[in-house]
């Protein structure tokens, strides 16, 4: 990988060919595919199981993560030049925000199933603020894969990650409990001092019965700004959320899941926010709680 892929050539044969079966995301040196049908797709590819983490492949794929926003920055077709090390069965391909005339760099598993380390995106840093949004289970939590992508295409987030197997999938598959999985070394190679990680998760009232429609928190006892603020706007767009203060809503309030503890640990801002399934599962609630988590970053 490495080489710039050129753009195919415009066939003026009377009865072309037709072209090659190609993975979602893997780019065709034309057009340019959007996010949200690359993560629908990379979650539709997810494998039934995973094994132990590879740690050379996690540090492979946390580096080459790091170098996607000089790769966005340069003009080029939908497969783009690969930064040096990017590990076997991902691509790194440009994909295009719906609602915005922008274009990001992904690095974008390939196959079926794929190896279920997950999707990783970047902006430019022109134009992008330190914040990075995080899907640590778009399985598990259904349709937060396609909140995430939203929440980012809706703010000036630098980075989007987003798990790639269910959390149930086998060793260090529950990412955001997982310290050695390449989704959680991608985020502590990244998040530094004065960063915002913002977390989407889902839950069902089932489970928690009480509980109103999201639950925000820094995962300590005192809520940050950014969290304040994430809340505040969900309430604003008719979405009742509760806040953790140390005893509120303890049951999701994330004071074990490992980015959270990263962020702590480098002075990073922490944003933990749980919806529940009923507005996850309806489109215009989903839309709205984007919004918000975006207004809320600022």
């Amino acid at each position: 990988m490495g080489a710039l892929v050129a753009a195919a050539a415009a066939c003026t044969q009377p009865a072309p060919a037709p072209s090659p079966a190609r993975t979602p995301g893997q780019g065709d040196g034309g057009s340019v595919e959007r996010l949200v049908d690359v993560v629908i797709s990379v979650q539709d590819r997810a494998p039934a199981s995973t094994g132990p983490t590879d740690p050379a492949r996690a540090r492979a794929i946390a580096e080459a993560t790091a170098q996607l926003p000089q790769v966005a920055a340069r003009p080029g077709p939908s497969s783009l030049a690969s930064p040096p090390g990017v590990p076997e069965g991902y691509a790194v391909t440009g994909l295009r925000l719906d609602g915005k005339d922008q274009r990001v760099a992904a690095l974008v598993p390939q196959g079926t199933p794929t190896t279920g380390d997950g999707l990783y995106v970047a902006r430019p840093e022109q134009g992008s603020r330190p914040v990075t949004i995080e899907v640590p289970h778009p399985r598990s939590d259904a349709w937060t894969d396609q909140i995430g992508a939203d929440v980012y295409a809706r703010s000036t987030a630098r980075y989007l990650l987003m798990a790639g197997a269910d959390r149930g999938a086998g060793d260090d598959a529950d990412v955001a409990h997982a310290p050695d999985a390449a989704f959680a070394g991608t985020d502590m190679l990244l998040v530094r001092k004065d960063w915002v990680v913002v977390q989407i998760h889902g839950f069902t009232r089932r489970r928690h019965p009480g509980y109103p429609d999201a639950v925000v928190s820094s995962g300590t006892a005192t809520p940050g700004a950014t969290a304040t603020r994430v809340a505040r706007e969900l309430e604003s767009q008719g979405i009742s959320t509760c806040v953790y203060d140390g005893t509120t809503c303890a049951d999701l309030a994330a004071r074990t899941n490992v980015q959270g503890q990263h962020a702590r640990a480098v002075g990073a801002d922490f944003v933990h926010v749980e919806l529940e399934r009923s507005v996850r599962a309806d489109p215009a609630l989903r839309s709205r709680a984007a919004q918000a988590i975006a207004t809320g970053l600022g």
